[in-house]
């Protein structure tokens, strides 16, 4: 068959996106079909294939015949699920040869290679594994999501294979784990430390990976990468390259290579990819040696625009009337990485124009945007957010963006300030946009200043999206329903959906994430309830009652709309929820799923 035909075969079974057939024909090749790379790219399986369009792969080696025997018991699947497995021995098999192949070597003994596969029977992938390995193979069976998991944790991408074989070949060079300056500055010139950290920068922008975590321990020297909020888990890189890799991330960023004993700061901007991406980069020094945390800050990845991160179109509408007043504090609250920033940068590129002056001041500046003068703290110099804006208000602002309240001696500021004829937009810590309140009173603000400067609060949380290429019907755990305050009841009228996995998205069902929002409006009655020194609780019941939407409420509407699933929801929103109500029937569960099976009576 022809390439055409394969895509018009593939196409009309729904097997393959017209994004992976473009994607697979500018990767194809003079030796390879289009069929082959699909299936090298792991979008179909060779079964796929031969049963939509025969022949498309060539002539299947028919597998040998073998007299007949009773068939015997099927094995438990391997569960991969924690299982550390040794990095040598996967590396065995290519991993598109794993991908296309569904297996994935696990272990090795003597000269025998334990192959975890979807299809332990498939006897010319056995083949096609012993051939390429040299190795006498023991199949064993795994869940195909499970091996695809494994694959896409252990094989993190072909740079970084590289990066190892170079490693390998360098072996005879192991470097000490305390070695003097001069040696440390040899092994960083060598190119193999310089192609293992650019490696490891460029699949984490592959990843669309948040942070780099290089974390050395007692067992060995690791690398995480954080995806949609999540850290993946740890790939083992080789111990004896700890230093030239840490090194190499400390020069790159302009710290000192010398000092490992204190905590440092950095940055750099590197092209990776075709794209210009600014690394943040923190070191902490630990029992085993330095760890290096790299904050990824993709210009091109940045949202400016309020339309696309999520909000509910009223809620939306009442955050840009807001932000377009010509005074008052507006308040973003949320824990770390709840993309509090996203939206005030967003909010920034709204109300900014030719005729308002709008100033930053920030720890540190994130990104850099066209039209705002933007300026940073600098503890050493005694040049605090509270003396920053000491400052700022001499120069005749307009809009004031305050990064994070931290003290009194900056709300103090930031609030005065809003009473003296300025739009101020900061962020706090709380759970939820009541908390914020009572946080400003604990913090020393008084009621009286706060109910004359506040006009709202934005609360707001990230959760993961579903997966578009791998989205599939299924029934939730009851627990999880339970989890977000959802009825039985109100649960039979939803369609769930969750991704099932896929080489889109990792093979996590995820792709992605959207903001859950709760925002509160200052009225009349929430002012006189935090005159009168009510609770957040309190204040929280009051705002639901004037019209206030909950993050709980939101979380549950995107989940209609099939964004996410009921366990995204309940990990991120479950220990911020106070509604006693709701609680009831989730600590009665836990309780019955805690407590004792009856003992059968004796007789």
């Amino acid at each position: 068959m022809t390439d055409e035909q394969v895509a018009r075969a593939l196409l009309q079974a729904g097997v393959v996106t017209p994004e992976q057939l473009q994607l697979a024909a500018s990767r194809r090749t003079a030796e390879k079909s289009l069929a082959q790379m699909l299936v090298d790219l792991g979008y179909v399986t060779p079964q796929q294939i031969q049963h939509l369009a025969p022949g498309a792969l060539g002539q299947a080696r028919p597998a040998p015949v073998a007299p007949p025997r009773p068939a015997p018991p099927a094995a438990a699947p391997v569960d991969l699920r924690g299982r550390r497995l040794d990095v040598e021995v996967v590396m065995k098999l290519p991993r598109d040869r794993a991908v296309a192949l569904q297996a994935i070597p696990i272990a090795l003994h003597g000269n025998t290679l334990t192959v975890a596969m979807a299809d332990p029977h498939n006897l010319p992938a056995i083949d096609e594994i012993r051939r390429i390995t040299g190795h006498r193979v023991e199949a064993v069976p795994a869940t195909a999501a499970m091996i695809m998991q494994a694959i896409n944790l252990y094989y993190a991408g072909s740079a970084i294979d590289q990066a190892t074989a170079l490693v390998g070949e360098a072996k005879d060079r192991e470097t000490p784990m305390s070695p003097d300056l001069q040696v440390i500055q040899d092994l960083v010139a060598d190119a193999p430390a310089i192609r293992y950290v650019n490696a490891i920068i460029e699949e984490a922008v592959r990843q669309k990976a948040s942070d780099i975590h290089l974390e050395p321990r007692e067992s060995g020297f690791y690398l995480r990468y954080r995806v949609d909020g999540l850290l993946r888990p740890p790939r083992e890189l080789p111990k004896e390259w700890q230093n030239s890799i840490i090194a190499r991330t400390k020069i790159m960023a302009g710290m000192d290579i010398a000092e490992s004993r204190l905590p440092q700061d950095g940055r750099f901007r590197m092209n990776v990819l075709g794209r210009v991406v600014d690394f943040r980069v923190s070191s902490l020094p630990t029992l085993y040696g330095e760890k290096i945390v790299l904050r990824l800050l993709d210009r091109a990845s940045l949202i400016l625009d309020l339309t696309q991160l999520g909000f509910n179109e009223e809620t939306r509408q009442m955050f840009e009337e807001l932000i377009l007043k010509p005074q008052g504090m507006i308040l973003v609250t949320g824990p770390t990485g709840s993309g509090k920033s996203t939206t005030l940068y967003a909010a920034l590129n709204r109300t900014k124009s030719e005729t308002k002056n709008v100033v930053t001041v920030e720890d540190p500046i994130e990104y850099q945007l066209e039209g705002i003068n933007q300026t940073q703290v600098n503890p050493r110099i005694d040049l605090t957010f509270a003396r920053q804006l000491r400052h700022i208000l001499r120069q005749d602002p307009d809009v004031i963006l305050v990064g994070e309240i931290r003290d009194f001696e900056t709300a103090e500021m930031a609030f005065r300030a809003a009473l003296t004829g300025h739009l101020v937009l900061s962020t706090l810590h709380t759970n939820d946009a009541p908390s914020a309140m009572t946080r400003l009173v604990d913090m020393g603000i008084e009621p009286f200043l706060i109910c004359s400067s506040v006009i709202a609060v934005l609360a707001q949380r990230l959760v993961r999206t579903i997966c578009a290429n791998c989205r599939a019907p299924y029934q939730p755990d009851p627990l999880d329903l339970l989890r977000i305050g959802l009825s039985c009841e109100e649960a039979r009228h939803i369609a769930f959906t969750r991704g099932v996995g896929c080489p889109a998205c990792g093979y996590t069902g995820f792709r992605g994430r959207v903001g859950v929002y709760e925002l509160m409006i200052i009225n009349e009655a929430i002012r006189d309830a935090l005159m009168k020194g009510m609770n957040a609780s309190q204040i929280r019941r009051l705002a639901i009652d004037h019209g206030m939407r909950t993050l709980r409420d939101d979380g549950i509407e995107k989940m209609k709309q099939g964004l996410t699933t009921p366990d995204e929801l309940a990990r991120v929103l479950f220990a911020f929820t106070e509604d006693e109500e709701m609680m009831r029937p989730l600590q009665r569960a836990a309780a019955a799923s805690q407590a004792p099976s009856p003992k059968p009576s004796g007789g």
